[in-house]
């Protein structure tokens, strides 16, 4: 893959391009913008193309070179790329990134070094680190790939160019998931969610697979009818979830919540815009839920986040979640659904915090 084949950021990219193709890249670039959007897919492909033996000032890497070649394999002795050990990047990993930097290239033109996750950087590593940019070796070119640009130093971020991406929007990013081999009704489900890029909507699809969603909305939706039904199912997702809980790579628990706010908001435009070629997914409960009983449904999964976010107890926010959401629709259901009238919403499990929703 070259910069040519990346799909969508047309900005970020023309940005990039233009320096490479100028010989005027900084020393520093700081690729900022959501997780999972390809940010270390863009640095590693210019890292590629400062060393292919064939691009020149070209800013389009031969990908058949022999210096392409091991970039692809991750084998390029030129280009060093570290990531967090655990939670930090550590200063062992950027003395690695000096000594790697002041070097001399072996293989190929430029000594490139990518930091995936830069603002991870213990203190000590970054203070270390802002000796290196403020007395910058040779060559060298420092990528530093930040999902929270503004968690990093002030005065290491002063001393990057910054290039912003943004999320892929979502019909571009069903048809990258379709290309990529994903089905397309899990490709259409995982853009719907609001993946911001490839990376993170492949994440979420092995995580949190479309035959568990369908089976999480169709439960959340039969339960309502019944306080008692809505107390069981709250019990069986909390057992569900309890096992990965503090554990950020597997815990599908905001992947669940975020679902269910895509629903609730899905009820409340009717299903959303339709793209074309797409299948007309319905949603439980689409054209039977008012617009206004939708809001109050991703109220309620807004509220349970935000209870959550503070540490309330799993069960407990589930519960009340659910009641909440029964309150919403009214409990004079019938087994094909919820009715739609009002009873009083249930109060806020302990240990809920603030009470602002946060966005899903």
């Amino acid at each position: 893959m070259s910069l040519a084949r990346i799909r969508g950021h047309a900005q970020a990219l023309a940005v990039i391009r233009r320096a490479l193709e100028a010989g005027r890249l900084p020393h520093a670039l700081l690729l900022s913008g959501p997780e999972g959007v390809g940010k270390r897919q863009v640095a590693l492909e210019v890292a590629k193309a400062l060393n292919c033996r064939a691009a020149g000032a070209a800013a389009e890497a031969c990908d058949a070179c022999a210096s392409c070649r091991l970039a692809d394999r991750g084998a390029h002795p030129d280009i060093l790329a570290v990531a967090p050990e655990g939670r930090w990047l550590k200063i062992a990993q950027i003395r690695d990134v000096e000594r790697h930097a002041t070097l001399s290239p072996y293989a190929g033109r430029r000594k490139a070094a990518i930091l995936d996750a830069a603002e991870a950087m213990t203190q000590e590593a970054a203070n270390a680190f802002l000796k290196t940019l403020e007395d910058p070796p040779g060559g060298a070119v420092l990528f530093l790939i930040s999902a929270a640009p503004t968690d990093l130093l002030p005065t290491i971020r002063s001393r990057c160019q910054e290039v912003r991406f943004g999320p892929v929007p979502e019909a571009e990013l069903t048809d990258l998931l379709e290309a990529g081999g994903l089905d397309p009704a899990e490709a259409q489900r995982t853009a719907e969610l609001g993946a911001a890029g490839v990376g993170q909507a492949r994440r979420w699809a092995e995580r949190f697979p479309r035959r568990m969603q369908d089976e999480v909305l169709e439960k959340t939706w039969a339960c309502l009818p019944s306080a008692g039904g809505a107390l069981t199912w709250a019990e069986q997702l909390a057992k569900m979830l309890a096992p990965e809980r503090g554990q950020p790579d597997r815990d599908r628990t905001p992947l669940v919540l975020l679902l269910l706010g895509t629903w609730a908001r899905r009820l409340a435009t009717d299903g959303g815009p339709a793209r074309a070629g797409a299948q007309d997914e319905l949603w439980p409960g689409q054209r039977a839920v008012p617009r206004g009983a939708a809001l109050d449904l991703y109220a309620a999964v807004a509220r349970a986040q935000d209870a959550l976010d503070h540490n309330a107890n799993l069960r407990l926010t589930l519960e009340a979640m659910l009641l909440r959401m029964r309150a919403a629709l009214g409990h004079r259901g019938t087994p094909a659904g919820p009715g739609l009238g009002r009873s009083a919403a249930p109060a806020e499990p302990a240990g809920a915090g603030a009470r602002g929703a946060p966005s899903l």
